[in-house]
C-alpha cells in the first residue's frame, strides 16, 4: 500500500503535468479556449472518456503519457475525418466517421483533353417530341457544352457517337479522357467504345457524384434555368425541351467562373454577337411564308419564340395564333423575318393545354429559311360496318362481369368509381401509356433450369410499348368522355404508341432486339423472343414476352448484370424469384419444379361452376368407349368445333370438362434432373366416328420427366389406312422435334453435336415400313 501522503502528493503531480499538457495543446489549436476547457480539465476528460462523453475533438487525442507537441490538431465539430491522424481510436472511427471531403482541382488542359458528360433524368411528361431526358457533354479547358435531348437512357451512346464525330473534326484533335458517374448507360457497349477509340473513361467513386461536379453543376443550371423560362412566360411543361436547348445556347455565350473570355470564343476562336438574341417566351409577328401568303389578311402570324435553330441564324417559334387558314396553331416555325414584342408574353394569359394535339416539326429550308408543318385529313374507311349476329342460341361464355361501354360505364351503380378510373387511366395514357400482354408460358426453359438446378428471376417492363418509335403519322378520335375543351372536332396525331396499335408491338421489339444486341446477347434462331449471353464466368437466358420476362443463369452475378442493364435502358420492375409466370405457378422442390394452374382452375371454376361441388375423374362419360376418353386438349379440340353452333350434349360435356379440372385442379407438370433427353411420343386414332372422315394426330415432348410441348388436332388429309395416319402424326411431331433440337443447340453447355431425337411410335406397320425404307 502507498502511504496517503505520498499517494497525494503522487496525484498532484499527476495533475499538474496533465494540466499543462491540456495548457500547450489549448494553445496550440485555440485563439480562444473553448468554455469546456477549464482548469483541471484533465481529470474531466479522462471521465468523458470512461463514460462514452468524450469532450468533442479530445477523445482519441489526450492520453495519459502523451507528448504535448505531438498532439494532431482538433477535428471539426460537423463531420470526422481521421485519415490524418496517427493515433485513432478505434471507438471514435467507428462513431463519429463521415465521408472524406471533396477539394476543387485547378487543371490546365487543351480542348477536348476531358469531356464531361451526364444525363439527366427529368421524370416528368416528354417533350413535343417525345424525348424524356438530355444528356450533356462539357469539355473542361473552354467549358463548351454540347446538348441532345433523348428519348431514353439507351440513346446516349448514339449521341456520344455524334458528338465525337463532330468536335473531333472541327478541332482536328481527338478525345482524350471522357469522366462520368456510374449509371448504366455508362456501361458496356459505351464503355467498349471509348476502349476502342483510345479514349480513357473515368467513373467517378460510388454514390460520389461530386467527382463529377462539372456536369452535375451545370445540369443543375439547366434545370434551373429552364424552370424560370417556363414558369415566366406561362408555356406549358411539355416545351421543357425547347427551353433547355435555348440556355444552353446562352450559357456558352456567357464568361464562366474565373475567366474573362465566354466558352465560345475559346471554342469557336472569335467572340459571341449578342444582337440577336431575345427574350424567350415573347410574342412574336412571324412573316407568313410565301405559298401561304394570301392577297387579303394579315401578313403574319401570332407566334410564340421558343429558341434558336442549330446551324442556322434563323428562329424557332409556336404558332399560337393564325387567321392563315393554311397555318395551323401549334405548328412548329422556323424563320428569320419576325417582329418581337419582348415585353409581352401570350401564354401567360391563357395557357397552353398540355394535352392538346402534338405538334409537327418542321425541317428548316436554306433557301427561305423557313417552312410549315401542314396537317393532313385522316383517312377513313368508306366501308359500310356491319354488326355480326351467330344467332340467338350463341353465347359468349368468357366475359367479365364489367361494363363493356362508356354508356353501361356511367349508368352503373359504380359509376363515380369508374369515372375516377377511367381518368386515372386517362392521365397516364397522356403521360406514360400503360398495358400488360400475356403470351405461353416458357416450359422448355423452366426444364433446362431444373436440369441444371438454375436460379430463374423475373422482370417487368413498365410502359413497354412507350419505348417504340413510331414511323408513321397516326390519327385517333378523341376518347369518349374526355374530350378537349372547344376542341371537339379535333382529332388526336399520335406521337406514342397507344392501345390496340398494330404497330407499337412491332416498335417495342426493335427496340428491345437492338439493346439486348448491342449488350453482347445472341438471338436464338429459332425463337426470336429469347436472348442467350455466354461468356467464360458463365452465361444467362433471357425469355421476352410483351412485356414480362424471366432471366435464367448460371449464377447470381450473371443475373444481376443482366437486370442492371435492362433497368439502365427502361423503366422496369424487378420481381425477384419467379413465382407466377404468365397465370402459370411456380412451385420449387427439393427434386426440381412443379408448375400448376390451380389458381386459374379456381378462378374459371368460381365464375362458370360455382354452384357445382361435384368432379369428374374422365374427360368423358366412362359408359363411352375407352378410345374416347382422351386428354384435356383433345377434348377442347373437339369443342371448340361447336363454338357456333352449340347443343345441348356439347353444353353438358362443357359442364364434365370443368368438374374433371376441378378433379385435378391439384395436378402439374414436374420437371426433375433426369433423364436430360428430350424424347417424343406420337399416336394417332383410326377414323371411328362415321360422321367423320379424317384422324387426329397427337404428341407430347418430354425432358426431365415432364412435358414440355404437345398437341392434338385434326389431320388436314384424309388418310387411307392406320398406319398413313400414324405417318401424318409422325410428319408433325418430327417438326416439332426438329425446331426444339435446334433452339437447344444454342442454350450454353448443351452437348454438341446433339443426338437425334427418338420418336415413339406404337404402330407396328408404321414401324416395319419405316425400317424397311431405310
Amino acid at each position: 500500500m502507498v502511504p496517503q501522503q505520498e499517494a497525494s502528493r503522487y496525484a498532484e503531480r499527476t495533475e499538474s503535468r496533465d494540466s499543462r499538457i491540456l495548457s500547450r495543446y489549448v494553445a496550440n489549436n485555440f485563439d480562444r479556449p473553448p468554455r469546456c476547457i477549464l482548469a483541471g480539465a484533465s481529470i474531466r476528460i479522462r471521465e468523458h472518456i470512461h463514460t462514452g462523453t468524450a469532450v468533442t475533438g479530445l477523445a482519441c487525442c489526450v492520453t495519459g503519457d502523451c507528448d504535448p507537441d505531438n498532439l494532431p490538431p482538433l477535428a471539426p465539430r460537423k463531420g470526422r475525418d481521421f485519415s490524418g491522424c496517427d493515433n485513432k481510436c478505434t471507438t471514435c472511427v467507428e462513431e463519429k466517421q463521415t465521408r472524406s471531403s471533396f477539394k476543387s482541382v485547378e487543371r490546365i488542359t487543351e480542348p477536348l483533353d476531358i469531356i464531361h458528360t451526364d444525363v439527366c433524368d427529368l421524370k416528368s411528361i416528354p417533350t413535343k417530341g417525345g424525348n424524356k431526358c438530355f444528356i450533356t457533354f462539357i469539355d473542361d479547358c473552354t467549358r463548351y457544352c454540347y446538348v441532345y435531348l433523348l428519348k431514353s437512357k439507351d440513346e446516349a451512346i448514339d449521341k456520344f457517337v455524334l458528338y465525337k464525330t463532330e468536335v473531333e473534326n472541327q478541332l482536328n484533335k481527338k478525345i482524350k479522357v471522357l469522366r462520368s458517374d456510374r449509371g448504366g448507360e455508362y456501361v458496356s457497349p459505351f464503355a467498349d467504345i471509348c476502349a476502342q477509340n483510345g479514349i480513357i473513361h473515368e467513373c467517378t467513386s460510388p454514390y460520389s457524384p461530386q467527382q463529377n461536379g462539372i456536369a452535375e453543376q451545370k445540369n443543375r443550371t439547366l434545370k434551373e434555368m429552364m424552370n424560370a423560362m417556363l414558369i415566366s412566360s406561362g408555356m406549358s411543361q411539355d416545351m421543357w425541351g425547347e427551353a433547355i436547348l435555348s440556355a444552353i445556347y446562352l450559357l456558352n455565350k456567357i464568361p464562366f467562373k474565373k475567366k474573362d473570355v465566354t466558352p465560345y470564343e475559346l471554342w469557336m476562336g472569335r467572340k459571341p454577337s449578342y444582337k440577336y438574341l431575345k427574350v424567350w417566351g415573347c410574342l412574336a409577328k412571324v412573316v407568313v411564308p410565301p405559298p401561304n401568303v394570301q392577297r387579303i389578311g394579315p401578313k403574319t402570324v401570332d407566334c410564340v419564340f421558343i429558341g434558336y435553330v442549330h446551324r442556322s441564324s434563323a428562329y424557332r417559334f409556336i404558332v399560337y395564333d393564325s387567321k392563315n387558314p393554311e397555318i395551323n396553331k401549334n405548328t412548329i416555325m422556323e424563320s428569320r423575318n419576325a417582329s418581337f414584342f419582348e415585353e409581352m408574353f401570350p401564354c401567360l394569359k391563357k395557357e397552353l393545354p398540355s394535352s392538346s394535339k402534338p405538334v409537327d416539326e418542321i425541317v428548316h429550308n436554306e433557301d427561305q429559311e423557313q417552312l410549315e408543318a401542314e396537317e393532313v385529313e385522316p383517312r377513313r374507311s368508306k366501308r359500310q360496318r356491319i354488326e355480326k349476329s351467330f344467332g340467338p342460341d350463341f353465347l359468349t361464355y368468357m366475359v367479365e362481369g364489367e361494363p363493356q361501354t362508356y354508356h353501361d360505364v356511367v349508368t352503373s351503380s359504380e359509376g363515380p368509381q369508374w369515372k375516377e378510373a377511367i381518368k386515372n387511366e386517362i392521365d397516364s395514357i397522356l403521360q406514360n401509356h400503360t398495358w400488360e400482354l400475356v403470351d405461353l408460358p416458357p416450359r422448355l426453359v423452366l426444364a433446362i433450369e431444373a436440369l441444371r438446378s438454375l436460379e430463374v428471376h423475373q422482370m417487368d417492363v413498365k410502359t413497354a410499348f412507350l419505348n417504340g418509335d413510331l414511323e408513321k403519322e397516326i390519327y385517333m378520335e378523341q376518347p369518349e368522355g374526355f374530350s378537349a375543351p372547344g376542341q371537339e372536332g379535333k382529332v388526336c396525331k399520335l406521337v406514342k404508341s397507344l392501345y390496340g396499335l398494330k404497330q407499337a408491338p412491332k416498335q417495342w421489339h426493335q427496340k428491345f432486339d437492338q439493346v439486348m444486341l448491342n449488350n453482347g446477347f445472341k438471338i436464338n434462331e429459332c425463337d426470336k423472343c429469347v436472348y442467350v449471353k455466354n461468356t467464360t464466368k458463365g452465361y444467362v437466358i433471357l425469355c421476352f414476352y410483351v412485356d414480362d420476362m424471366i432471366i435464367v443463369g448460371s449464377d447470381d452475378k450473371m443475373i444481376k448484370s443482366t437486370k442492371d442493364i435492362l433497368k439502365a435502358r427502361f423503366d422496369m420492375k424487378d420481381m425477384g424469384l419467379a413465382d407466377v409466370i404468365l397465370g402459370v405457378k411456380i412451385n420449387r422442390t427439393q427434386y426440381g419444379l412443379v408448375l400448376s394452374q390451380y389458381h386459374y382452375v379456381d378462378k374459371i371454376l368460381e365464375k362458370f361452376n360455382a354452384g357445382d361441388t361435384s368432379v369428374a375423374q374422365t374427360l368423358i362419360d366412362t359408359t363411352q368407349h375407352l378410345s374416347k376418353n382422351r386428354d384435356l386438349a383433345y377434348a377442347v379440340s373437339m369443342l371448340s368445333r361447336y363454338t357456333s353452333n352449340l347443343r345441348s350434349e356439347h353444353w353438358k360435356s362443357m359442364t364434365r370438362l370443368l368438374r374433371y379440372l376441378r378433379y385435378t385442379r391439384n395436378h402439374g407438370l414436374h420437371y426433375g434432373r433426369d433423364p436430360a433427353v428430350i424424347e417424343v411420343y406420337s399416336d394417332a386414332n383410326w377414323i371411328s366416328d362415321m360422321k367423320d372422315s379424317k384422324s387426329t394426330s397427337g404428341y407430347v415432348f418430354t425432358l426431365g420427366g415432364g412435358a414440355i410441348a404437345w398437341k392434338s388436332s385434326k389431320q388436314t388429309l384424309i388418310a387411307r389406312s392406320t398406319m398413313k395416319s400414324e405417318f401424318i402424326a409422325l410428319d408433325k411431331a418430327g417438326e416439332e422435334a426438329e425446331w426444339l433440337r435446334q433452339f437447344v443447340e444454342d442454350i450454353p453447355g448443351w452437348p454438341k453435336p446433339m443426338s437425334a431425337i427418338c420418336i415413339h411410335c406404337d404402330c407396328q406397320s408404321a414401324i416395319g415400313r419405316a425400317q424397311s425404307a431405310m
